[in-house]
């Protein structure tokens, strides 16, 4: 069974029409604590990713980058500021199997995600249908069916060929 999916010959620019668009900023901080004082930077990566985004009203997403102090890698986490530290050490021991209660924090950086969905698209129903061509043209590409194939159109538009 080979499947020939609707729009194939298009397909990833379909896909690049239709993702959601983002930009990310973010930005060095080098901050060592349990509760540093991010409001700002994270307000104004903010702002700069909905710019460059070209989008005033965007959603955002912050990610802190994370480690204890004297680590040389970092973990990405996604939490309040308030609670950085809890979801730091969760991270930290499940991936490295411990927690360091007394160990200090230190926020490396701040990543501000500026998103944007993509556009929605809508493609014409079809009627399912048997196909009896050795060649079968789409808006964007032909299919060619072997003669001791069979071809058919789902609901969906995707040519089912079968042998």
């Amino acid at each position: 069974t080979v499947l020939c999916p609707r729009a194939s010959g298009v397909l990833a620019a379909l896909g690049l029409v239709i993702s959601p668009r983002r930009r990310d900023v973010q930005q060095t901080v080098m901050l060592r604590g349990d509760n540093p004082p991010v409001d700002e930077i994270v307000a104004a990566r903010g702002a700069r990713a909905r710019e460059a985004l070209g989008e005033p009203e965007a959603e955002l997403r912050t990610t802190y980058e994370l480690r204890y102090a004297g680590q040389a890698f970092e973990l990405p986490i996604r939490a309040e500021p308030a609670r950085l530290r809890e979801a730091f050490e969760a991270a930290h021991e499940e991936r490295y199997g411990y927690r360091d209660p007394d160990g200090e924090l230190e926020l490396v950086t701040v990543r501000v995600t500026a998103t944007v969905q993509g556009a929605e698209i809508e493609l014409d129903t079809v009627e399912p249908r048997e196909l009896d061509e050795q060649m079968i043209s789409l808006p964007e590409s032909t299919v060619y069916v072997p003669s001791d194939w069979s071809a058919r159109v789902d609901e969906r538009g995707t040519i089912l060929l079968r042998r």
